[in-house]
């Protein structure tokens, strides 16, 4: 993460960010989708709340395709809405999540949580 060199703190890693981010990638790997939004029509803040995380700031980037995590970094460091999203000052606390759709698509889907709690 490039908070370091921003002047921010590491982000620390949460189980409950990486349960949200992994069920969430499944779910969009399945769908073959890049969506916020779940296959039950849940956001991010019904999957935080079913890992129970009581957040007070939350954010979240999907993508699909990336070969690697170095790469989905990049990508959204380069988007204004996604580094926006990873440069919030207000989150601490991360969770990543990645799955793999089936063929004929097979591309990695990425999910990337971060949160503070209350």
């Amino acid at each position: 993460m490039p908070n370091a060199a921003l002047g921010l703190p590491a982000f620390v890693y949460s189980p409950k960010l990486d349960r949200a981010a992994q069920t969430h990638a499944c779910d969009n790997a399945r769908r073959h989708s890049i969506s916020h939004e779940g296959s039950d029509g849940g956001r991010l803040v019904n999957r935080l709340h079913r890992v129970a995380y009581n957040y007070r700031a939350a954010s979240e980037n999907t993508g699909r395709g990336f070969a690697n995590g170095t790469r989905a970094v990049q990508w959204w460091m380069n988007s204004p809405g996604h580094k926006k999203n990873m440069l919030m000052r207000q989150t601490r606390d991360v969770g990543v999540g990645i799955a793999m759709s089936s063929a004929p698509d097979s591309r990695l889907h990425w999910i990337l949580v971060m949160g503070a709690e209350k």
